[in-house]
């Protein structure tokens, strides 16, 4: 786990690189689509802050290849909704 302060640059001059050709999810609360499927293949999971991000990040990510999807209706603490998400997906 890493803590980037800014988004913006990690975004555009880091995340492609730590991703490469792996599934990029992005658990985000809202309209997004459900749970996705469980894959073999390796994931990168995505997990914003308690009340989620603002759309400017979620398009920044969605236009590097996250897809988008939601954990429930109810906003999760960040440390649950990674257990959430981890166990879910089977990671």
């Amino acid at each position: 786990m890493e803590l980037k302060r800014l988004f913006k640059p990690f975004v555009e001059d880091e995340l492609d690189a730590l991703c490469g050709e792996r599934e990029r999810l992005l658990a985000h609360p809202g309209d997004a689509q459900g749970w996705p499927p469980a894959t073999a293949g390796e994931r990168v999971l995505f997990i914003g802050p308690e009340g989620g991000l603002i759309p400017y990040e979620v398009t920044m990510l969605e236009e590097r290849g996250f897809k988008t999807f939601s954990i429930g209706e109810r906003i999760l603490h960040v440390e649950t909704a990674v257990v959430a998400c981890l166990a879910r997906l089977g990671m």
